[in-house]
């Protein structure tokens, strides 16, 4: 029986880290395909060019604020779009081809949040594609006083809340159909065990 047991936590770890691999590989990828909006925060680096990188903030008309080139709007843009205009500038005025990385480093556009039983609650950037369970890996996975078959998504649609219960025990146990997407503003309640 210990044997069992030991292998069934043995599993539940693995699983846990290669959910966790997946979400990371997915949020890396998913980042380029965000739209930046006003108060996200870019690190922007220009390879070979150090003293030109910088962490800036988009202010409330869609512009940065960058070394030589100035204010560049960017709102509304996907990453690879702005990094592709911001090397386009460099190379235009001040730089032979230059290579360009822009990192979002926080998106405070769109937030989902997440509080009851799990590590790290709080309000994280919405990153398309986001799951509940990749969610809560997110956030840093359960605690050990949560209720898996407990968890709600509170969601305002078309003016009126809703509350969509989640089963991650079962979503864990490989019906992942019924882990849903997240949308902005998404609310994701974490319960403590009955004892």
């Amino acid at each position: 029986m210990k044997e069992r047991n030991s292998f069934f936590g043995m599993f539940v770890v693995l699983a846990i880290l290669y959910i966790s691999l997946i979400a990371h590989v997915t949020l890396a990828q998913d980042e380029g395909s965000c739209r930046i909006a006003g108060d996200d925060v870019l690190q922007i680096t220009i390879t070979d060019h150090p003293e030109l990188s910088v962490t800036a903030i988009v202010i409330a008309d869609g512009t940065v604020s960058l070394p030589l080139v100035g204010s560049v709007r960017v709102e509304g843009m996907v990453v690879e779009e702005a990094r592709l205009k911001l090397e386009e500038l460099y190379n235009q005025h001040y730089i032979a081809n230059p290579s360009v990385a822009i990192n979002l480093t926080k998106s405070r556009s769109k937030q989902f949040y997440i509080y009851g039983e799990v590590q790290k609650p709080g309000s994280y950037p919405l990153i398309s594609h986001i799951t509940v369970l990749k969610a809560i890996v997110t956030a840093g996975g359960f605690t050990d006083f949560s209720r898996k078959s407990g968890v709600k998504v509170l969601r305002k649609m078309e003016g009126k809340k809703q509350t969509i219960k989640v089963n991650v025990g079962k979503i864990e146990s490989g019906k992942l159909d019924r882990d849903i997407e997240l949308q902005a503003d998404d609310i994701i309640i974490i319960p403590e065990k009955l004892i």
